[in-house]
């Protein structure tokens, strides 16, 4: 009997953020994905992909290109062109049979926390371990592959790269020192002119400002493009895939409920499904299919535990300051609290301008902070993001052309659903 229980699939091998196999979604064969893959794989320009974080975009790069065995590179970040090299050199030596995860000269980073590879088999190589679980995953890697790093001259190894006609992904480009992105660009367009696929991969598109204003790409050597953003259908594919692997038949509002909350994003949505099971006291496929009926309060309380848990890392930083700007309700608030309970509000992929913000929060909570004091907070708060390293930034300020981008979906739900719930803001 316990075997049998036990060959059950469990929820938590069904609703994975990592290597998907039962809820898996092909989005390699729409139209938007073939137009994306013919974007890509233009040769003799560089480019610069965006979209929203944990979006699945790197997923799909190497999805699409996985015939070609695509070389990955990430960190947070990649700080020298020596590390650059270093990392190419050591995704060359990597068999393409199989996944590997490699530290050179600088600790690996945790498996791909963007939805998993899903079955591809692409070369991974990683710089600079930044939250705890990528720390604990680095000693390993680093100990297991401390013999990886090759330090043959650059030459040789762009050499050997060009002539192996891989692809290179650089994953998390928005991380890269801005003192060392203009020579980067400048290796970056040799390679494109080489033959070298290069794809570039962000969060927000105000990265690629530095591609857009550098001389080096200038002449038609540069394509900015957005990733393909993920369909309701397919966000709702998750659920009706993973649920049916459990047996649980779910009713159709059900699960649309769960895609609006989901901010169409796959890292989410398998987050939430996977909650909604547990406290359903699902933890195995159930013997046969079953009605599993879901009532509206237990939505809210699935959405608050899950808000109240991403919101804890980001609490102290959204706190700070003098509780000096008084809702509409009476409650007191710091202008960094008063920041967030508005942009909860954003709209996937849909970045801020200081402007905007302004009028939105003039408009909900008939206050008016000066244009300064809102750059001053929100850049001050941004800069405190970037810097921990306990936890993925969840938004980022760009001075530059003054926009606020919400990189994190779950911090979306936590404004939502603990802070304005908390400052009684709906």
């Amino acid at each position: 009997m316990t075997d049998t229980i036990n060959a059950r699939p469990h929820v938590n091998d069904v609703f994975v953020s990592n290597d998907p196999t039962y809820t898996y979604v092909d989005r390699t064969k729409s139209a938007a994905a073939l137009e994306f893959l013919d974007e890509i794989t233009q040769r003799g320009v560089v480019i610069g992909l965006h979209g929203p974080s944990q979006s699945g975009k790197t997923v799909l790069c190497r999805h699409l290109l996985a015939d070609r065995h695509p070389i990955l590179l990430r960190g947070r970040p990649i700080k020298t062109m020596s590390h650059f090299w270093g990392a190419v050199k050591a995704g060359l030596d990597t068999p393409t049979q199989r996944e590997t995860h490699i530290a050179v000269g600088l600790s690996s980073s945790a498996k791909d926390q963007t939805g998993g590879n899903a079955g591809v088999t692409t070369p991974f190589v990683s710089f600079g371990a930044s939250t705890k679980e990528e720390k604990s995953s680095a000693t390993n890697s680093s100990i297991a592959n401390k013999n990886t790093f090759d330090t043959s001259s650059e030459w040789h190894v762009m050499q050997e790269l060009v002539a192996s006609k891989r692809p290179l992904l650089l994953d998390d480009f928005h991380w890269m020192p801005e003192e060392t992105v203009h020579e980067f660009l400048r290796t970056a367009k040799d390679l494109a002119f080489e033959g070298v696929i290069v794809v570039l991969v962000a969060i927000p598109e105000a990265a690629f400002s530095s591609i857009r204003n550098d001389a080096e790409l200038d002449g038609g050597r540069r394509l900015i493009i957005s990733a393909p953003i993920w369909k309701p259908s397919e966000i709702k594919r998750i659920a009706q895939k993973g649920f049916e692997a459990l047996n649980m038949s779910i009713e159709p509002a059900v699960i649309d409920d769960l895609a609006i909350a989901s901010y169409r994003n796959p890292l989410l949505m398998q987050k939430l499904c996977r909650a909604l099971c547990i406290q359903l006291g699902i933890s195995r496929a159930l013997d046969a299919p079953s009605p599993c009926a879901v009532r509206p309060h237990d939505f809210a309380a699935l959405y608050r535990k899950i808000a109240r848990e991403a919101y804890d890392p980001y609490e102290a930083a959204i706190s700070a300051g003098e509780r000096a700007w008084k809702l509409p309700n009476g409650r007191l608030v710091t202008l960094r609290q008063l920041i967030c309970i508005t942009i909860h509000r954003i709209n996937i992929n849909h970045p801020w301008t200081l402007a905007i913000l302004a009028k939105r929060i003039s408009r909900n909570f008939r206050i008016s902070p000066s244009l300064q004091q809102l750059e001053e907070a929100m850049a001050s708060m941004s800069d405190e993001f970037m810097r921990s390293r306990e936890f993925r930034p969840p938004l980022k300020y760009d001075r530059s052309i003054q926009t606020l981008y919400v990189l994190e979906p779950d911090f979306r739900l936590a404004l939502k659903w603990h802070l304005a719930e908390a400052l009684g803001v709906h």
